[in-house]
């Protein structure tokens, strides 16, 4: 059985008008993740332009950004980035592009005091996260924080995840994330 989400209501929560006989289902499509024999690393650092694809960065518990991108013009395809108490990918490049992948346990300190270690996260200009899943995060599953500097004014930026900018695409993502226990109190 095929179940096919679709919106009832446009952006603006009027009915939707048109119904379209070709619906796309809903999250990730097709396999995602590591391919027969990947390479496997423990922390994986880009930073010259290219296809990075295949790669199991399995970090053992350590933290930092276990994919780091500091090059422009960047494709991750196919991997898996796992088990870490750091960040999964910080983009620092421009256009970058994050595919088929598959990003989790990303979790940092406890329940009772907890640390962010975030899904996807950096300054980023030009971003696309496409057909992948990020879960089991003690942060956020995609941030670009608000207290870093912007790349195109040097200001500070005020979005968190803002899927709205023009310089972020997200398709077909699935994510879920863990909330810190300060975000779960009246819940």
């Amino acid at each position: 059985m095929l179940l096919i989400l679709t919106a009832a209501e446009d952006v603006f929560g009027q009915p939707a008008t048109e119904k379209r006989e070709t619906e796309k289902p809903v999250g990730v499509q097709g396999k995602i993740g590591c391919r027969a024999n990947p390479t496997r690393v423990k922390r994986l650092l880009i930073t010259k332009p290219g296809l990075y694809e295949n790669y199991l960065v399995d970090s053992e518990w350590e933290g930092g950004n276990r994919v780091k991108v500091t090059a422009d013009n960047v494709t991750i395809r196919n991997c898996e980035i796992r088990n870490a108490t750091g960040n999964g990918i910080g983009v620092f490049g421009k256009n970058t592009v994050i595919e088929n992948c598959r990003i989790h346990h990303l979790l940092n300190s406890t329940y009772a005091d907890q640390s962010d270690a975030h899904g996807v996260t950096g300054r980023w200009s030009n971003v696309t996260i496409r057909n992948s899943e990020i879960y089991y995060v003690s942060g956020d599953c995609v941030q670009f924080d608000p207290d870093r500097l912007c790349p195109l004014c040097g200001g500070t930026m005020r979005v968190i995840a803002d899927i709205t900018d023009p310089d972020i695409l997200v398709q077909d993502h699935f994510f879920v994330a863990t909330h810190h226990k300060q975000r779960m109190k009246g819940l």
